[in-house]
């Protein structure tokens, strides 16, 4: 039960569950966990994954690897449109900052604060360089310098606001 659980709240909900007997061993039971040939066993791309917690653990691991692909999907996408609006100059729309920057801004403290919990650089001078240059100059920018929140901060108030967070999503 723990495993569909957590796999249901990983949001890993197509897949197919096969029912063992009890006291009945499968020939596919067998095969996928030779050494301990007991359930529940996890089978992930021809890989089975073996016991509760460690098909926990894994269903976790894999649901971070393929949120991870997604931000850098977007990041990769949001580099494009830079180039696109940018044309070449200092800022989204332009020479100077505009709207536009400011929306995008306000995110830098965060994914600066998100880069040190999880040891990820989202902003990669080879992937992203666009990016990281745009990111340096609003950073800078005699509007903004001032006012952008250090990190630090942003991880102490993050340590407030996630019990708050796990509880609101629970009910």
């Amino acid at each position: 039960m723990g495993v569909r659980v957590a796999l249901h709240l990983k949001g890993v909900v197509d897949y197919d569950f096969l029912q063992e007997r009890l006291g009945e061993k499968s020939q596919l039971l067998l095969e996928s966990n030779p050494v301990y040939k007991k359930i529940p066993v996890l089978i992930h791309n021809h890989n089975p994954v073996c016991e509760s917690m460690i098909i926990v653990e894994y269903a976790d691991e894999e649901a971070r690897a393929e949120a991870m692909e997604q931000s850098l999907a977007g990041l990769e996408l949001l580099e494009e449109s830079l180039a696109k609006l940018s044309k070449g100059r200092g800022f989204v729309g332009g020479d100077a900052m505009a709207y536009l920057d400011i929306a995008l801004g306000c995110y830098l403290g965060w994914m600066k604060a998100c880069e040190t919990v999880i040891g990820h650089r989202f902003l990669d001078e080879e992937k992203t360089p666009l990016l990281v240059g745009w990111a340096e100059r609003f950073c800078s920018h005699e509007a903004v310098k001032d006012w952008m929140p250090e990190t630090d901060e942003l991880l102490e108030l993050a340590k407030v606001l996630q019990p708050k967070r796990k509880v609101s999503t629970a009910n």
